[in-house]
């Protein structure tokens, strides 16, 4: 059962509010992504769609909803009052599902409306009731016959922007990762529609599918005879369990992650998670809280798809999942690439969440296709273009970029063998290299790893990790070396130590290029005058004052690499003399002694 149209009208900031959800040509449902400003009707919209969920189990189980004492059961969502746009006489709410070609409606009325008055909006809802002009009223119609199986089979839970997962640390004596047996009764459901936690309900349930698998040894051993027998039974429960384990490849992106059980001697903590034969999780109250946000949602989905015969794959699972702030505790990778990735799990199942992240719609937009989702701006519900998200993607990919580099600097630094020497760029890589070899210390440079650090920032970045405890095992000196056009950096720690080439007397005054001689350079803009920008000493006047600009040389950012591949081919050692600053800091710094520790 998916929904398929909503009307909504005058409802808080939901003046006029009508969308027809999309499908695919072979009927799965398309993503919808709600987006707005707060206040602008996301949770509103999605209350409505759990009341209605909550109406429709209702009619057959007694678990869903709270008892009223004289019979029926409470409202999820109130009407009327403060629920009715102000300035406004009524609002309504009218919502229609699908099953097959069997449809459902829900309609929620407050305040003073006929049916009569509103009949042109109602083209979408041919199977309306009617209703008083006064007074609240609210329904759901539709072939009660298909209810019970609808939500004993599918999957139909909503996730409010309230839920959680308590902590590993916080203390629960009573909890433990044991199977719980429940009795089936008719009006029971035992799958609650609005669930704020539920990795403790979860847990148990685990721990079934896990016993699903396991074959008896000794009845293998006396009987063997049955062995086909007992593997084919095993292999056919075997579903639910790489359900589980594909949700924990994704979230926690190792690839080998898998779900086990422990022997009775961890007590009452023996669910795992190993990737391969490593330890990832010793509980699963080890997950981080985005973590275990996620597998709280997407575990609760899989459980409630399992109808307790043969687990069904995760694409064929059904139903409608809404989901309140989908980015809410999530960290950028997660909200980017981990969540698409669960939802693309499930190609049967009606996802409609709200985000405020634009990182969570970009992330929808890679993974989906633009065509394959719906992004709507509330509080109209108008079809919007994650383009406009764009630069966040952009932010996005250079944060990963930057996050990359920095552990591979760092693996580098820990693994050594070598002495490194940590510049700014590469072309100062190239500049040392060649000094090297006119001023004939190659012996000394094939002694470090040079490597470029990304600029005098990222140089920073890697000192200050220097000062984290990890890096008590670094075993080989590390030198960073700064250019002359920052304030000079002469300190150490241990076995790293952050060096700055003095400034010498040259037109260039930045960069490693001041190494260079103005006789240098000057041969060098001769040969191509793109290489080096030059302005003219001038004079402005402001406000009466003469200011004076002085004289400026500088190396073109353009033609940086250029100046360098030039300089390196046809430099002479005359050239390269001043090169020699850079080696006798390397030499100082191998003379030194550790002084203090990586604290």
């Amino acid at each position: 059962m998916y929904i398929k149209n909503a009307l909504v009208l005058n409802s808080g900031p939901l003046e006029d509010f009508e969308f027809n959800f999309r499908f695919h040509a072979n009927g799965n449902p398309k993503p919808t992504v709600i987006v707005g400003k707060n206040g602008s009707g996301k949770s509103n919209f999605l209350a409505f769609v759990t009341d209605a969920l909550i109406e429709l189990a209702a009619k057959k189980f007694t678990d869903v909803a709270p008892q009223e004492r004289g019979g029926g059961h409470k409202w999820h969502r109130v009407i009327g009052g403060t629920t009715i746009r102000i300035g406004s006489a009524y609002e309504l709410a009218v919502l229609k599902f699908e099953e097959k070609k069997e449809s459902f409606t829900y309609v929620s009325k407050g305040g003073e409306l006929s049916k009569s008055d509103i009949q042109a909006r109602l083209g979408n809802f041919p199977e309306m009731p009617d209703w008083g002009a006064d007074g609240s009223y609210k329904t759901v119609i539709g072939p009660d016959a298909q209810i019970e199986k609808i939500f004993r089979c599918g999957c139909y839970v909503s996730f409010p922007t309230s839920r959680s997962e308590p902590p590993y640390w916080l203390g629960r004596s009573r909890e433990t990762d044991e199977a719980i047996f429940n009795d089936k009764f008719q009006t029971l459901l035992r799958k609650p529609i609005y669930v704020s936690s539920s990795i403790s309900d979860t847990k148990p349930w685990l721990v079934d599918v896990l016993l699903d698998q396991m074959i008896d040894p000794v009845v293998l051993y006396k009987q063997p005879q049955k062995k086909d027998e007992m593997l084919t039974k095993a292999l056919a429960n075997h579903t639910a369990l790489f359900n589980i384990n594909s949700l924990l490849k994704n979230i926690l992106e190792r690839p080998q992650a898998r779900l086990i059980r422990g022997g009775r001697e961890l007590g009452v903590k023996k669910l795992m998670v190993f990737d391969g034969e490593e330890l990832l999780l010793p509980s699963l109250d080890a997950f981080s809280s985005g973590q275990a946000m996620l597998f709280g949602i997407f575990g609760t989905i899989l459980r409630y798809a399992d109808a307790g015969t043969v687990a069904k794959p995760a694409e064929e699972m059904e139903g409608v999942v809404l989901i309140d702030e989908i980015d809410a505790h999530l960290h950028a990778n997660l909200q980017h690439d981990a969540l698409p990735k669960l939802m693309q799990l499930f190609p049967r199942i009606q996802f409609i969440v709200s985000a405020h992240s634009p990182l969570f719609p970009l992330g929808m937009e890679k993974h989906f296709g633009e065509e394959n989702y719906d992004l709507i701006q509330m509080p109209d519900g108008l079809p919007i273009s994650a383009e406009r998200f764009s630069e966040f993607e952009s932010a996005y990919t250079y944060l990963a970029e930057t996050k990359r580099f920095e552990d591979s600097i760092n693996e580098r630094i820990l693994k050594t063998n070598k002495s490194l020497l940590i510049v700014e760029g590469t072309t100062d890589i190239k500049y040392i290299m060649v000094a090297a070899e006119h001023l004939g210390k190659i012996d000394l440079i094939s002694g470090f790893e040079l490597i470029d650090g990304d600029g005098f920032r990222g140089l920073d970045k890697i000192w200050k990790n220097l000062y984290h405890d990890k890096w008590v095992n670094v075993s080989q000196k590390v030198i960073l070396l700064y250019d002359c056009d920052i304030n000079p950096k002469d300190n150490e720690i241990g076995l790293a130590y952050q060096r700055t080439i003095p400034k010498l007397a040259s037109i260039i005054g930045k960069g490693i290029e001041n190494l260079f001689t103005t006789e240098t350079i000057h041969k060098a803009r001769k040969h191509k005058a793109a290489f080096i920008d030059h302005s003219s000493e001038s004079i402005n006047v402001v406000r009466g004052k003469e200011i004076i600009t002085p004289e400026m040389w500088s190396v073109n950012k353009d033609e940086k690499r250029n100046l360098c591949d030039w300089l390196c081919e046809h430099g002479s050692a005359n050239d390269f003399q001043r090169f020699s600053c850079v080696f006798e800091i390397l030499e100082e710094c191998l003379r030194r002694a550790p002084i203090g520790n990586f604290h």
